[in-house]
């Protein structure tokens, strides 16, 4: 990877599907305003159109038609921001999917070349399932940075995800989120148990792979539908580097913006000190291929 790579996690109170346009024109202000000095610029999941609510016909039609194929309007956009300021983007997505009326939850890459790629999120949470089609395996892309791989939310719970992204040679994992809060501030899991996971998992997912992690997520609150009420991200977006490092963490429930710079040099000394997937013995793990255990 780049010697040095200068990365900026936008932690923004960013609206849903009738604010649209706002959240564009969000991820527009931030490039503009931090793209020129820094690589890399990560924004939360669903950053576009917003996160998705209770079930709802008029809400379903309404953000289908507000999704977008990938590459798409959007992408184009940042794209050419990108090659302005020379700089990578990563930012979440509703993608329409091939078949009318059905979506993926998806992560764009775009840098100056332009579109780089796409993950979909492969673990749906709650009510995402009434919306999104599941994700295949996730992406590692090769860019002027590095191999950047990419997943969404959840997926950060189930170590597989990452542990594909490094063997398929990701330096740096980028994660994005909209994750709640949970208790009061909803969402799947219980309030301070659901922090500490977060605050944990990240962390382990780049010493046991020996990734640079970038974990991206929002803040504010996003009305859910009459049933649900309104409901709150919790935040601490964070950087952190093979080592387990917290080179820079957001605040809890707050917007924030955070910079960290990943190194090369640290990312070789870890692998050649720890070379955990040197090491990885997969003869043994038979089990984890099965789905009957």
């Amino acid at each position: 990877m780049k010697d040095v790579v200068k990365t900026v996690v936008v932690q923004g109170s960013t609206g849903g599907l009738e604010d649209r346009e706002k959240n564009i024109a969000h991820v527009v202000e931030n490039i503009k305003k931090y793209g020129a000095d820094n690589d890399l610029i990560v924004f939360p999941e669903l950053v576009i159109q917003g996160y998705v609510r209770e079930k709802d016909l008029d809400f379903e039609i309404r953000y289908w038609e507000a999704a977008e194929t990938l590459p798409g309007p959007t992408t184009d956009l940042v794209a050419a921001l990108a090659k302005e300021y020379d700089c990578y983007v990563a930012f979440g997505i509703a993608e329409k999917a091939n078949t009318p009326g059905l979506l993926y939850n998806s992560i764009a890459l775009v840098g100056p070349e332009g579109f780089v790629g796409s993950s979909r999120k492969m673990h749906l949470a709650s009510i995402e399932k009434d919306y999104f089609l599941l994700g295949e395996e996730s992406n590692v892309y090769q860019t002027k940075l590095g191999k950047i791989g990419l997943m969404i939310c959840y997926d950060l719970f189930f170590p597989e995800t990452a542990r594909i992204l490094a063997l398929k040679g990701a330096e740096i994992i980028i994660h994005i989120a909209a994750a709640m809060g949970g208790g009061s501030r909803g969402g799947v899991g219980v309030s301070e148990d659901k922090r500490r996971f977060f605050d944990t998992a990240g962390i382990c997912r780049a010493i046991e792979n020996q990734v640079h992690y970038v974990g991206g997520d929002r803040v504010g609150t996003h009305y859910m539908g009459p049933k649900l009420g309104t409901w709150s991200p919790m935040g601490l977006a964070k950087i952190v580097n093979n080592y387990g490092v917290v080179l820079a963490q957001a605040k809890y429930g707050e917007e924030d913006v955070i910079f960290g710079e990943l190194t090369n040099a640290d990312l070789m000394s870890g692998r050649s000190v720890y070379p955990l997937l040197l090491d990885r013995n997969p003869k043994n793990y038979e089990r984890l291929t099965k789905v009957d255990i």
